[in-house]
């Protein structure tokens, strides 16, 4: 296997024998028997650590009309994305002894005059650097075949660089704080863990301190449904799934799939004219970036990044060859990954849950989880595939074949446990109690409270939930929106609960709050925000409540559909502000931020939309929320080509 890599690297090949997977008795006979299924490849999985200098460039062109790319400079090279492609980048630029210089081909959308110019650019670079300022001049003209007044014109470049050492030294986040599922450090999906930074008023304060080495394509959406001829092909990004990004240990972990060079898929509605318009324009061979949309499989990546910096700290590939689906609405791309102990858990495609180590990408085991199933020869969902890892004391919390949730012992794979309960929302949530901690697990006949390292059941609270992300918690107290109506008057609401080592004991309800694909969310530890969806709701609505007594202390009985979350939109928090993603579905990065005042009056409402620089500012999940951690006045947010690190800090 060839390491995917367009660095300087190291790699180490670790070769681990099936002894290191203890699987039950019963689940190795049901791999046995599934000759059909995908089998994994970490045995062979490859591992890069890259070496060599490091810095975050910015690089600004100003024809054929103002432009920017934000990229990363290694062992004096800096990749640039094509923005379509994502397994080659669009080029490469040198630089040595002061000068820079290069080619690359980059879909760029900008404004010229009244006119908008979207299109293939290539752009020929001679420049240089003095002092980390980047000057020069280029060459650009319009690529694939596509003819136009502005081939083979001139435009001024300037930039910067930002070296390692700056960002490490002005970004550095605290190894001890964490996000490490999900809905984060202690499932409420805000950051909970003690920190002294002061966040900003309001978000259009975030500074962007960086974007990702590794260039990780974007979620669900649009692909296929609007890829349907080479137009499509030579102007979106591929899919690698909807996964959230975690932090534990300095570091941000992800996992994607990324299309692997080979045979040509045979879906339906696989576009057609794509190879024949490349051959027509006389691409031969068709570019990779066309070609990535139609191969039939992918490997599975995981990548540590640095969380001061946001440089590969180590990426592995396991070749397993899962389906590089390419549906907007495919259903099983949302698998978080978790940490917990040292390690970090990710959930495969292909069914199978896999160990690393956290500090060094070192690959530990393998175990089989509910995933893609045979059927007539023929890989399908096994359930709704959108699950979230949840870890710690030891464990894994993973969603089993068996269609219910199974702890892993986190050193050896092996299953210790099994929650009584068929799968009934995406994660689980941890509860600290005296010390121990505790899993949350929403199932059907109710939400379960077990030991973690044991899997002993402390109690069930017999309740239905109205989200598909499950429960939050805020110190001892646990909240959620749950069904209270019948089949004939439906109705939900936001309910809080006393959580004990014996029982959850009911303490409040406000009805009529609830959000499909979202979480109420605590603010500063003492409230809770909880809303309606926003989307075609003529009664949208949001409360702020005293978490201790139920008390209302803000009601807004009357919002705007555009202020409240719709069509995978959610909620989070950071201090005393509010996050609202307004559509998480259909490309929007749209915020509204509610700034919540200390006598939980909702004050100050502001719109924020992150500033693009030259990329896509958003990516898609379609009905798969992808949170974003919050972490010591930082915001880690997934766009359309990488994760983007904002500094929400007060200066």
């Amino acid at each position: 296997m060839t390491a995917i890599t367009r660095t300087t690297s190291v790699a180490v090949h670790v070769t681990l024998g099936l002894a290191l997977v203890a699987w039950t008795a019963a689940t190795s006979a049901l791999l046995a028997g599934d000759a059909a299924l995908a089998k994994p490849d970490i045995e062979k999985c490859e591992v890069t650590r890259p070496k060599g200098e490091y810095a975050q460039v910015v690089l600004e062109f100003d024809q054929p009309g103002k432009w920017v790319v934000r990229t990363t400079l290694r062992d004096g090279k800096i990749a640039i994305d094509s923005q379509v492609g994502v397994r080659d980048p669009g080029g490469v630029l040198e630089l040595s002894n002061g000068a820079l210089t290069g080619s690359f081909l980059r879909y760029i959308e900008v404004r010229v005059g009244k006119n908008d110019y979207r299109g293939m650019q290539r752009v020929k670079v001679e420049g240089s650097v003095k002092g980390n300022v980047i000057s020069g001049k280029y060459t650009y003209q319009p690529s694939l075949g596509e003819k136009s007044d502005d081939t083979g014109k001139e435009g001024l470049l300037s930039g910067s660089i930002m070296p390692e050492a700056d960002l490490a030294k002005n970004n550095a986040v605290p190894a001890a704080l964490s996000w490490g599922s999900m809905l984060g450090p202690a499932g409420s999906a805000a950051a909970a863990m003690p920190s002294s930074a002061k966040v900003v008023d309001s978000l259009d304060q975030a500074r962007l301190v960086w974007r990702s080495e590794d260039r990780i394509p974007q979620g669900l959406a649009p692909i296929t449904r609007f890829m349907q001829n080479w137009d499509g092909a030579a102007s979106l990004r591929s899919s690698g799934g909807s996964f959230s990004p975690v932090l534990a240990e300095g570091k941000v972990f992800c996992s994607y799939r990324l299309p692997r060079p080979g045979a040509i898929g045979s879906k339906k509605g696989q576009p057609s004219d794509i190879i024949p318009t490349a051959q027509k324009l006389g691409l031969e061979p068709t570019p990779s970036f066309a070609m990535e949309k139609l191969w039939a499989e992918c490997d599975e990546i995981v990548v540590a990044m640095d969380a001061a910096t946001g440089k590969t700290v180590w990426r592995a590939v396991i070749g397993i060859g899962v389906g590089n689906v390419q549906n907007h609405k495919e259903r099983e791309s949302d698998r978080t990954p978790a940490y917990g102990d040292g390690r970090v858990y990710i959930i495969g495609r292909a069914g199978f849950v896999y160990a690393f180590e956290a500090a060094t990408g070192k690959p530990l085991w393998q175990a089989p989880c509910a995933g893609r199933q045979p059927i007539n020869g023929e890989l399908h969902a096994a359930g709704n595939g959108a699950f979230s890892l949840t870890a710690g004391a030891g464990v894994v919390l993973a969603p089993s074949r068996s269609g219910c949730w199974a702890g892993l012992d986190g050193a050896t794979g092996a299953e210790k446990y099994q929650v009584k309960g068929a799968i009934a929302s995406w994660s689980a949530t941890r509860w600290m109690d005296q010390g121990k901690l505790h899993f949350l697990v929403p199932v059907d006949r109710g939400v379960v409270c077990i030991e973690a390292d044991t899997g002993k059941e402390l109690w069930c609270e017999n309740t239905k939930l109205s989200s598909r992300m499950g429960v939050v918690v805020q110190d001892d107290w646990m909240v959620a929106y749950v069904d209270v109506g019948s089949k004939d008057t439906p109705a939900s609401a936001m309910v809080g609960w006393k959580l004990t080592a014996g029982a959850a004991q009911k303490k409040w309800e406000i009805p009529g709050l609830s959000v499909n694909y979202g979480v109420p969310v605590s603010v500063n530890g003492k409230r809770i925000f909880g809303c309606t969806n926003g989307l075609n709701n003529p009664n949208a609505r949001l409360a702020v409540v005293e978490l201790a007594t139920g008390k209302v202390l803000d009601e807004r009985s009357k919002v705007a559909q555009d202020e409240l979350p719709g069509n995978g939109g959610y909620v989070q928090a950071i201090g005393n502000l509010v996050l609202v993603r307004l559509d998480g579905s259909h490309g929007g990065n749209h915020f509204i931020t509610y700034a919540i005042g200390d006598d939980g009056k909702v004050g100050k409402i502001a719109h924020w939309d992150p500033a693009p620089e030259g990329s896509r500012a958003s990516t898609t999940s379609y009905h798969h929320p992808i949170h974003y951690p919050l972490v010591d006045g930082r915001m880690f947010m997934r766009r359309y080509d990488g994760i983007y690190c904002y500094d929400l800090r007060k200066p």
